[in-house]
């Protein structure tokens, strides 16, 4: 006589509730002035997800990701930015559920200093014009203004602001934008 099989317990369904802190570590490196808006990246979970003392999302699960923004700096003024959004966890067991974490980092900005640089330039310039050209003062100011600022300017363009630049093993920690239903096997 055959034993009857005990049946399969059916899956539970573990909820991470939104505003979770995860912690991922990148496989692809992304930066401001590489990447697009559309780019894909690939991280894992660092570190295992808890819910309720028990493990949700273990670590080394795989998290697909997608750019949202890059923008490269510019020679004078402005600000790199790069910001991405993790679309989808691949769990060990070869699930994949949706997931919505998001991350931003904005270059350090040079624009302060740029502008110092030319128009500090702009106002050496118009003073030097004034004293070179004592017969004609507006016009050497006007000249040399204008020479000045073109220095300044050629300077500033030097002065190199900060691409956003996010390596791969980075480890960037954030936080769930909405929460995520795992199937957890009992």
């Amino acid at each position: 006589m055959e034993q009857p099989q005990p049946e399969p317990r059916p899956d539970r369904i573990a909820t991470v509730p939104a505003g979770t802190p995860i912690s991922v570590e990148l496989l692809d490196g992304l930066s401001s002035n590489r990447n697009h808006e559309g780019d894909t990246f690939r991280a894992r979970i660092s570190s295992s997800v808890t819910s309720g003392g028990e493990v949700v999302i273990p670590a080394n699960s795989e998290v697909a990701g997608v750019v949202t923004q890059a923008i490269p700096l510019r020679k004078v003024g402005g600000q790199a930015k790069l910001a991405i959004r993790l679309t989808d966890l691949v769990l060990p067991s070869g699930r994949t559920v949706p997931i919505t974490a998001s991350f931003s980092k904005v270059g350090r900005s040079e624009t302060r200093k740029d502008a110092a640089t030319i128009g500090g330039a702009a106002a050496g310039g118009a003073i030097l014009g004034r004293v070179i050209d004592k017969n004609h003062r507006g016009k050497g100011s006007v000249l040399g203004a204008i020479l000045g600022a073109a220095v300044g300017t050629a300077v500033a363009s030097k002065t190199a602001g900060e691409e956003v630049v996010l390596a791969d093993g980075s480890v960037l920690d954030l936080q769930l934008d909405d929460s995520v239903e795992v199937h957890l096997r009992r």
